[in-house]
């Protein structure tokens, strides 16, 4: 398969999206397993277009190299349940996460769901159907616990994405409500500052809307860090946003010095700006 076959991803992507759609006529009624289903075709996906080396699985990251370390962890924040045991340990085992790669040895494994420390860590996908305001926070929420423990990269894939307007307005305090869709206006102040990039997801990636919002600085008459969704030129006008996604990962494993031919050359210098928003002046 030619890595820059533009057809092959654009149609991978419309078939994901059947398929996410085909099980939502089915598993509608019971979230948690078209969520399941969700999960099951991005890592199907990426095992096929990743390289050998990069391991996909979910689970918890570790701060510990054993499991009988983990284990005695868990026993104190189960059954102790003291505020100074707590404090200590709640970072050492993360929230559950959908979609890990990694690479070398998991720690534990149970069947299906995996172990794996934090030093091992390529990086981390939370993986959403749709999402909504409250989604969005506990994603971050969970983020910040990852990023505690030093995984630095991590991504949210949505299937079924808000339009740009409403995923912007998440980063921001709620002021008003019409229609399930939040207002903000000019005077809004966002939550984050100098740090918080560490954090926030590198990229966000809409599927159905087909967008890469992805963290960058905003150089204009206020010079911001925030994000953009950039908009490819001439030839590269019909790559799609799984192309994009496939291309930010491959930089995160050229960064363990491993040699990979990308899906795409990320070479902005051939784009143009289609959406942007900042989060705090530099």
């Amino acid at each position: 398969m030619d890595n820059y076959n533009i057809e092959y991803y654009r149609s991978k992507a419309e078939c994901l999206l059947t398929q996410i759609n085909d099980g939502r006529e089915f598993l509608s009624h019971h979230k948690p397993s078209l969520g399941f289903w969700g999960e099951h075709l991005l890592r199907g996906f990426l095992r096929e277009n990743l390289p050998n080396d990069v391991k996909v699985t979910q689970g918890f990251v570790t701060l510990d190299e054993d499991f009988d370390s983990i284990r005695q962890k868990l026993y104190f924040l189960i059954n102790k349940k003291e505020d100074d045991v707590e404090y200590v340990f709640s970072d050492s085992i993360s929230p559950q996460c959908d979609i890990i790669l990694y690479r070398n040895k998991v720690v534990k494994s149970f069947g299906e769901i995996d172990i794996v420390n934090a030093k091992d860590v390529v990086c981390v996908i939370e993986v959403k159907c749709s999402i909504n305001r409250n989604g969005f926070k506990d994603v971050l929420s969970n983020f910040k616990r990852l990023s505690a423990m030093g995984v630095q990269n991590k991504y949210i894939f949505i299937y079924n994405a808000p339009k740009y307007d409403t995923l912007t307005s998440y980063f921001y305090p709620k002021q008003d409500k019409m229609n399930d869709e939040v207002i903000v206006d000019d005077g809004a102040k966002a939550l984050y500052d100098h740090g918080d990039e560490a954090y926030l997801p590198l990229a966000i990636i809409g599927v159905n809307q087909d967008y890469a919002l992805c963290q960058d600085y905003i150089i204009g008459e206020r010079d911001l860090f925030g994000y953009i969704a950039y908009r490819l030129t001439k030839e590269n006008a019909s790559l799609s946003c799984l192309q994009l996604f496939l291309s930010f990962l491959y930089q995160n494993i050229e960064g363990k010095n491993i040699v990979t031919k990308k899906p795409f050359e990320m070479k902005f210098d051939g784009m143009a700006c289609d959406y942007r928003f900042g989060l705090y002046d530099l």
